[in-house]
C-alpha cells in the first residue's frame, strides 16, 4: 500500500496504490488519521491503482468519511477501477459518498 498526497486549492488529493487487505487495515487507518491533521475543505481519494479492498479497509474508509463530514468538510472517491466500483455499489457506498469512475 502506498499513499501520495497533493494539496491543491485547499483540496487534499490522496492517490492510493496497492492491495488493501486485512493485513494493511491498521496501517491504512494510521495513514487516514494523519490526514486529519491537514487543513483541507475536501479530500479526494484516487483509487484507480487499488486492485483489492477488503471489508476491514472499507470500514476504516467509512469511519474516516464520517470524521471528515462531521467537521464540515467534503469527501469523495474518484478514479476507481471497475472491480472497486462494483464492490462499492454492491454495498451501497455510492449512496453514502460521491464516487466517480
Amino acid at each position: 500500500m502506498h499513499l501520495d498526497l497533493e494539496m491543491k486549492n485547499n483540496n487534499l488529493y490522496v492517490s492510493v496504490a496497492g492491495i488493501l487487505d486485512d493485513n494493511q487495515a491498521e496501517a491504512f487507518r494510521q495513514q487516514l488519521n494523519m490526514l486529519q491533521d491537514h487543513d483541507f475543505d475536501e479530500v479526494v481519494f484516487n483509487m484507480f491503482h487499488v486492485p483489492v479492498m477488503t471489508s476491514a479497509v472499507i470500514g476504516r474508509l467509512v469511519m474516516f468519511y464520517r470524521e471528515v463530514v462531521a467537521t464540515g468538510r467534503n469527501f469523495r472517491v474518484c478514479g476507481v477501477n471497475d472491480n472497486l466500483l462494483h464492490l462499492f455499489q454492491s454495498i451501497n457506498l455510492n449512496q453514502l459518498f460521491h464516487i466517480e469512475q
